[in-house]
């Protein structure tokens, strides 16, 4: 099979550079770069690209791999917008009651993203009535693009925050507003 990949992506070579060659070095490396996707989809992948009008240039393995696989490609801030929307669609699809069909349909990122913001209990209550729908969505799909494209752990260590996912915090709505609270012990100075 993997020499039907070669013929593949060595014929479309021919067809867009017109019988120069590619050096063999080359040609496998293409072939390496598609090696773990299935041989028949890149094959028609090739295919596929060659009878498209809009391409001019011989393709790059990552245009085959997007052919194939375009979950792989699917950029950060459209997995933001989608996730934020699907948060925000939730509250009313699920309710409070239902956190954990609403946890199955957020996904984990967004749900991470629900915990940061309060915490699902905390959002149903309060988006629409306090929050406004509109403006949370967009600022949420910030903070999820941001989250993508970095990590929660490398955000919260570029700030000097605790870790969110820290065990044992306990919520400060538990703690109540008169508690004195001692956020880092290494920089808070001791109560007088």
């Amino acid at each position: 099979m993997k020499a039907d990949l070669i013929k593949a992506i060595s014929l479309t070579h021919a067809y867009y550079h017109r019988g120069q060659h590619l050096e063999d070095e080359v040609l496998l490396m293409y072939a390496e770069d598609l090696a773990d996707l299935d041989v028949a989809a890149c094959v028609d992948a090739y295919n596929r690209w060659r009878r498209n009008p809009k391409n001019r240039t011989f393709p790059l393995p990552a245009h085959i791999r997007e052919l194939v696989n375009p979950e792989e490609f699917v950029s950060n801030e459209s997995q933001a917008r989608e996730i934020a929307g699907r948060v925000c669609g939730a509250v009313p699809k699920f309710g409070y009651a239902n956190a954990n069909a609403a946890r199955l349909y957020i996904g984990p990122e967004g749900w991470s993203a629900v915990q940061r913001q309060g915490g699902w209990q905390y959002l149903c209550e309060q988006l629409g009535s306090n929050i406004n729908p509109a403006i949370f969505q967009a600022q949420l799909r910030d903070l999820i693009e941001g989250s993508l494209h970095y990590g929660v752990q490398a955000i919260e260590h570029s700030i000097g925050a605790l870790p969110s996912r820290q065990q044992g915090l306990t919520p400060v709505r538990e703690i109540g507003w008169g508690a004195n609270i001692k956020l880092n012990p290494k920089t808070d100075p001791e109560p007088a």
